[in-house]
């Protein structure tokens, strides 16, 4: 029950379709350290924004992509409001999820692609961010109440609604992050945030041994990201499946030298779902590209 907990509540993962054997490498690899970018991904993004814009490359930002018409060394893109961009070849990187359900049209349709990403895993994920006065998790009264010493509280596993927490250790702050994910997050795809909000205050009461009031009383600002509900995500990255080292295989080679398809589920490494697995994935589809010796 306790690994099944840990694939659905962290891995984000059904128990029923997730493979293993890979789940066992992946736990096994993983650094015992966490990292994060200092004041976020955004640095990292907008890094990256600015060196493509040194090499001359034009970013189109809030463009909806609707339908990819292609044929051999030529593409056309139709975007939601009607523009249409036209290129040599392309690089497919939006979320699994969009690709199993055919939210961009292809045109010839792609059926090998579709089934191959069907048979990947791709998980669901209900992010909750609590802001609150103060770290309360490591006040005297809390690690008397619990009978435990909870200042370098890192990760917290649990059998709550929002069974899986995790402050921002090592640096000092009062902020909490829940983590509804897998079929139990599924369940409350069409929720109201504030609904959501509430079954975590309950959730952190009931681990802390404290009132729902206390708990809402110590809030100062809070945040739901519902990932399922978001048309552009629909869930939140994946995980692998018995059936997702073929699914890469077939993904990773070209289409006629035209469509490419790079992104954090192709990684072939124990990267799955992370953001090394992303710039892997774009550096083989990089290269794939360049061996192709086309101008893109």
């Amino acid at each position: 029950n306790s690994v099944k907990g840990f694939v659905e509540g962290y891995d984000a993962a059904d128990s029923s379709r997730a493979s293993a054997l890979a789940l066992r490498d992946e736990w096994t690899a993983e650094e015992e350290d966490q990292y994060r970018p200092h004041n976020g991904y955004g640095n990292m993004i907008e890094f990256m924004e600015a060196d493509l814009l040194k090499h001359d490359c034009r970013i189109r930002k809030s463009v909806v992509v609707t339908r990819v018409k292609w044929q051999r060394s030529e593409v056309m893109i139709t975007t939601e409001g009607g523009d249409v961009y036209r290129a040599k070849q392309v690089v497919i990187t939006v979320p699994l999820s969009l690709l199993q359900e055919e939210a961009v049209a292809f045109e010839p349709l792609l059926p090998q692609i579709t089934a191959a990403t069907k048979s990947m895993g791709f998980g669901s994920v209900i992010k909750i961010l609590l802001q609150f006065k103060n770290a309360f998790w490591k006040t005297p009264a809390t690690n008397l109440r619990l009978n435990a010493d909870l200042s370098n509280l890192g990760w917290l596993f649990s059998e709550a609604e929002v069974p899986t927490w995790w402050t921002q250790l090592p640096e000092e702050s009062s902020l909490l992050t829940g983590w509804l994910a897998g079929p139990n997050a599924t369940k409350r795809k069409d929720s109201d945030d504030q609904v959501i909000l509430q079954e975590a205050i309950a959730s952190l009461a009931g681990i802390f041994g404290m009132s729902s009031e206390d708990i809402a009383q110590q809030l100062t600002h809070s945040r739901v990201f519902n990932w399922l509900a978001d048309p552009f995500s629909r869930g939140a990255y994946s995980y692998t499946t018995t059936e997702t080292d073929e699914a890469v295989k077939k993904l990773e080679i070209p289409i006629e030298d035209t469509i490419f398809f790079a992104g954090e589920a192709m990684a072939k490494s124990p990267h799955t779902g992370t953001v090394e697995g992303a710039l892997e994935s774009g550096e083989f589809a990089a290269v794939s590209i360049k061996n192709q010796r086309l101008i893109f």
